[in-house]
């Protein structure tokens, strides 16, 4: 009994008083000072970066607009004025020629290909004027349409067949 009164005594209770009226302020008071510290901090960073962000704003930005509106923005205008559109009509108009050659070609073999039927089988020959220009009821090519007409089937047999059955 003698040995724990006696530490509790000199031990336990100056630890315990040490702990609740040293310590335990001392460490609320290091917890402010490092949160007033990081605020500052924060207040510091902030400030720094401002200055950078200005420093490149003038030293970088400002030079770069100076050199887009003054340099790059004219020398753009006389490029679309002296090559781009030149180039863009010389375009079309070689387009314009190809698809004149392509269609010249086009009836060229046309042409070629009906002679060649008709040396070959011969000339076609016509028994019924309505044959040639189709049927009444479609009217899709024509400016007149004729009311009564029934529509024809989309699918014309030929004529032989269409007599017999």
């Amino acid at each position: 009994m003698a040995a724990v009164w006696l530490v509790m005594s000199l031990l336990v209770l100056p630890l315990s008083w040490l702990y609740r009226r040293v310590l335990v302020p001392v460490g609320r008071e290091i917890a402010v000072a490092a949160g007033v510290a990081w605020r500052i901090a924060g207040f510091v960073s902030r400030a720094f970066g401002r200055a950078l962000a200005w420093l490149a704003r003038h030293l970088v930005g400002a030079p770069v607009a100076w050199v887009h509106h003054a340099v790059c923005t004219p020398a753009g205008h006389f490029l679309r004025r002296a090559v781009l559109r030149p180039a863009g009509r010389a375009a079309l108009e070689a387009g314009r020629a190809a698809r004149a050659a392509l269609s010249s070609a086009r009836e060229t073999l046309r042409a070629a290909r009906r002679d060649t039927w008709r040396a070959l089988v011969g000339a076609p020959q016509v028994r019924d004027v309505r044959e040639l220009e189709g049927s009444a009821a479609r009217t899709l090519g024509r400016t007149t349409t004729v009311p009564s007409a029934v529509p024809a089937s989309e699918i014309s047999l030929p004529a032989e067949k269409n007599r017999r059955g």
